[in-house]
């Protein structure tokens, strides 16, 4: 039994090896290429520090981990602030959900992921490289496509939102973003489980503050039909600054003029958590509240 068990272990560990050594050797070329596809197909400069191969962070899933990824238009400087950065993204792939439909990846993650978006006073905004890519000759129907895929979990960490528009005065942020999501996409339809746990949010118009500080928390499917043009929110649980609302509904008619169907209820609130929509009037009264 000792013998078994020991020519066993040495066998695992030599294949564990072995493939280790495989999917090193090409990892940084695979890497390469799709900085290369991604620096072609979009006018930026796309730059990372170091990869490295996780084989036995999630075994039998394979990790792959960039670091300091950075991406940048072709226009600024390098050390110009970027329009996307993550400290740290990695995925993780088994080998036996990739080879047919639907496509399975195991996890996508992302540590302190940020996106920088602003737009001058003459509506040049950096992030326009991002959009103006597409070759209307080129372009499928994405409700045709064949392509079925499953996510078991993305989700990400600390992640920041800032929005900037300098000719019409605004300014948007989103800190302290932790999430994760379950996406699929089968038979020509979208399933998304959310759990956004925790972002602060923050609005100004002409430097004045419309939400100064706002806390929000989302749970909730769903389900989006591009070919019906149907969009349907099931078991939605939002807590804002405290304030508890639950919804459900759809929007149907997407593809023309949409049509909604929606309904919200506030379980078990009281004026406390409702003012505390309002953080400057409940940080100043809320010592004198009291509620029955």
């Amino acid at each position: 039994m000792w013998r078994f068990l020991k020519i066993f272990l040495i066998s695992l560990t030599t294949l564990i090896l072995l493939l280790d050594g495989i999917l090193y050797w090409p990892q940084d070329n695979i890497i390469q290429a799709v900085v290369k596809s991604v620096e072609d197909s979009y006018q930026v400069q796309l730059v990372y520090q170091k990869s490295n191969l996780q084989l036995l962070r999630s075994w039998p899933d394979v990790s792959f981990e960039v670091q300091n990824v950075s991406v940048r238009p072709n226009s600024v400087a390098l050390d110009s602030v970027p329009i996307v950065s993550i400290g740290k993204l990695g995925i993780a792939v088994s080998f036996w959900q990739v080879w047919s439909a639907p496509y399975q990846i195991a996890e996508i993650y992302l540590d302190r992921p940020t996106l920088n978006l602003n737009c001058d006073s003459l509506g040049s905004c950096n992030y326009n490289v991002l959009l103006n890519n597409n070759d209307d000759s080129d372009s499928q129907d994405q409700s045709k496509s064949q392509v079925q895929f499953l996510l078991e979990k993305l989700h990400w960490s600390e992640a920041k939102i800032e929005y900037t528009n300098q000719a019409q005065n605004q300014s948007f942020k989103i800190q302290n973003w932790n999430a994760s999501w379950f996406i699929a996409y089968l038979n020509n339809q979208w399933t998304i489980d959310m759990d956004n746990q925790h972002s602060d949010l923050s609005f100004y118009q002409n430097s004045v503050a419309l939400i100064p500080n706002l806390s929000l928390s989302a749970k909730g499917q769903l389900f989006f039909d591009p070919e019906k043009g149907m969009l349907e929110l099931e078991d939605h649980l939002y807590t804002i600054n405290g304030l508890q609302l639950e919804g459900s509904g759809k929007v149907s008619n997407l593809n023309q003029v949409p049509e909604m169907d929606w309904s919200v209820k506030m379980p078990s609130n009281d004026i406390e958590s409702i003012v505390s929509l309002f953080p400057t009037a409940f940080d100043s009264y809320k010592e004198e509240l009291t509620t029955q």
